[in-house]
């Protein structure tokens, strides 16, 4: 998809393709595809792609822009859910399922007398294919979050269970930025519990990742204020 664009993109201006680059409305895969070509021009310059005002944005703009960082949500008047599926739960499930019907058809085969050599190759198959889908499961890293009347829940699937944190509204101080290397994280601090990293965002090379991810984090704070007496 990205090539496609890239294709489709060497036709337009430098200043449309930063503009595309910049704007944080565009498909991740339009915005990497005009950084692509301006690279390939020799005009790629990370402080002119790097100027969107996030300042001026509010909670909906904002959380609009979590597909670029391939994050859901969604949004009630008393709450909002933020989650984050890496798929490796239902990629796992289907290819667990794949390889325990290959080790049943080489069984039930054997059973009915086929000495077929080749069978091996659907045992061998069945095998790699059931323990690449459970090794998945195991590891499927499903987060979710939640903003609502009580507190601030929080979920984490890791090993086979989600770990689930509950932050009672008289709990909840803030939440805050921390800047890494190639990530941005939004941490939850709160009055009893160490801070609790919730989302993490990769940083990239058309975007200011940290001022979006500070302004995200001012509007998060501001909900839980407009959430008014239900948290005080």
């Amino acid at each position: 998809m990205d090539d496609l664009f890239v294709g489709k993109y060497r036709s337009k201006s430098t200043d449309e393709l930063a503009q595309i680059a910049k704007n944080s409305k565009y498909h991740d895969g339009a915005r990497k595809a005009a950084v692509a070509v301006l690279t390939e021009r020799g005009k790629f310059e990370p402080t002119s792609v790097r100027n969107s005002d996030y300042s001026k944005q509010d909670l909906d703009d904002l959380l609009a822009g979590l597909q670029n960082y391939r994050i859901q949500f969604t949004k009630t008047s008393d709450s909002l859910t933020v989650f984050k599926d890496d798929w490796n739960g239902v990629t796992g499930t289907i290819l667990l399922l794949i390889g325990v019907a290959l080790i049943l058809t080489y069984g039930v085969l054997r059973y009915l007398g086929n000495t077929y050599w080749g069978l091996k190759y659907a045992l061998v198959g069945g095998l790699t294919a059931a323990y690449l889908g459970w090794n998945r499961i195991d590891y499927s890293n499903y987060s979710y979050l939640k903003i609502g009347l009580d507190g601030v829940t929080i979920k984490k699937g890791i090993h086979l269970t989600k770990r689930v944190i509950e932050i009672d509204k008289r709990d909840f101080v803030s939440f805050s930025v921390r800047d890494y290397r190639n990530s941005v994280s939004i941490f939850l601090n709160s009055k009893t519990a160490r801070p609790l990293g919730i989302a993490n965002f990769r940083k990239k090379d058309y975007e200011v990742t940290k001022s979006y991810v500070e302004r995200l984090t001012e509007e998060l704070n501001g909900l839980v204020a407009k959430l008014g007496n239900t948290w005080l």
